[in-house]
C-alpha cells in the first residue's frame, strides 16, 4: 500500500485538529489534502533540489566538521530542528528549552525563504541539546541573548548572512563534496526527512516545519513513500552512528 494512503486518515484527522485555519479554510485545506492523495497529484513548488534528496547526517556531520564551533552550531540547527535561516537567527537563549525550541517566525531578521509567521514547537533532539549546550558554555549568554549573535552582538543583517554563505557555507560545502547548488536552507529537509524515518505523519511534520499541509504534502511525498521502504529509524539513533563513523 502507498505510503500516504495509508497514512491519509491520520493526517487528515491530524490537520483537523491541529490547523489554525477558519473552518471553511479547514475543510477546503483537508478535502484539497485527500484529493492529492487520491489522484497521486503531488505539484511542483519550485526548484528544491535536496527537498527529494536531502542531506543525511553524515553528510551533515562532515559539513559540520569543516566549520567552526559557531557554523557547526547554525548547521545542526538548520538539519536538525528544520529551522529557516531567518528564524534560526532571531533564535534567542529562552526559546531553547529541554525538550522543545520555540519558533517565532514572526521575529525572522532577514527574510531568505520566510515562513508564514507563525509560533510552533520543534521537539529538541539529544545530539543538538548537546551542541546548542557546548556552544552556550564558550559564550555564557543569558536568555535574552541570540544564540547566533551577530557583529556586537546584534541580529544578523541580510548582507552578513550573504557574506557568511559565500565565506563560510559555500567553501566548507565544497570541501564536504556537496552539490554547487546546496544552501544553507535544504538543510531543514533532513530534518523532515528524520522525522518521516522516525514514523512521524505528513501532518506532524507540516506543524514542525511551519509548512502548510498542502506543501508538505507536495513538497515531501517523494521523501514518505522512501521512509516507508527504508522502515523506521530514530534520529538520534542516527546522528550518533554518524558522529562516531
Amino acid at each position: 500500500m502507498h505510503y500516504l494512503e495509508h497514512a491519509t486518515d491520520r493526517d487528515t484527522r491530524e490537520i483537523a485538529a491541529t490547523t489554525t485555519l477558519s473552518p471553511a479554510a479547514r475543510h477546503r485545506s483537508v478535502a484539497r489534502w485527500r484529493q492529492l492523495v487520491a489522484s497521486g497529484e503531488a505539484g511542483s513548488t519550485g526548484e528544491r533540489p535536496s527537498a527529494e534528496r536531502p542531506l543525511e547526517p553524515r553528510e551533515v556531520e562532515r559539513l559540520r566538521g569543516e566549520t567552526g564551533a559557531r557554523d557547526a552550531t547554525i548547521v545542526s540547527l538548520l538539519a536538525y530542528a528544520g529551522l529557516r535561516p531567518g528564524e534560526l537567527l532571531a533564535l534567542r537563549w529562552r526559546d531553547v528549552r529541554r525538550t522543545a525550541i520555540r519558533v517565532d517566525g514572526r521575529a525572522q531578521s532577514i527574510r531568505e525563504h520566510t515562513s508564514v509567521g507563525t509560533i510552533r514547537e520543534v521537539g529538541m533532539l539529544r545530539p543538538l541539546s548537546a551542541d546548542l549546550a557546548g556552544w552556550r558554555t564558550r559564550g555564557g549568554a543569558t536568555d535574552d541573548e541570540l544564540v547566533i549573535p551577530g557583529q556586537d552582538d546584534r541580529p544578523w543583517s541580510e548582507s552578513e548572512w550573504a557574506d557568511w554563505r559565500r565565506q563560510v557555507f559555500r567553501p566548507a560545502a565544497k570541501r564536504t563534496g556537496l552539490a554547487p547548488t546546496t544552501r544553507p536552507y535544504d538543510l531543514r529537509h533532513t530534518f523532515a526527512w528524520l522525522r518521516l524515518r522516525e514514523g512521524a505523519s505528513m501532518a506532524e511534520v507540516a506543524l514542525e516545519t511551519g509548512y502548510s499541509p498542502m506543501t508538505a504534502l507536495e513538497m515531501y511525498r517523494p521523501l514518505a513513500d522512501r521512509a516507508r521502504r527504508a522502515g523506521l529509524r530514530l534520529p538520534c539513533e542516527a546522528i550518533a552512528v554518524a558522529r562516531t563513523t
